[in-house]
């Protein structure tokens, strides 16, 4: 869980450090998805979640989103 000025985001997710997607948080995060800080977090991560679950809440909707690996 990624906490910041009240702004939660829960991820539980893989990630494969060998795929980039350079601006993929900010962008969530420019549309009001949560908070720069928490996009700043997730880039920590050091690649991108490639299978797990992020939650979030944007405009005011909560949004649960379940990543699977491509088949």
């Amino acid at each position: 869980d990624v906490i910041v000025n009240g702004d939660r985001m829960r991820a539980s997710v893989q990630v494969n450090e060998q795929v980039k997607a350079p601006g993929w948080m900010e962008a969530l995060a420019a549309a009001g998805a949560f908070h720069p800080s928490i996009a700043e977090k997730m880039r920590e991560l050091g690649g991108v979640p490639v299978k797990g679950t992020l939650r979030y809440v944007l405009f005011l909707e909560r949004v649960v989103e379940q990543i699977r690996e491509p088949a």
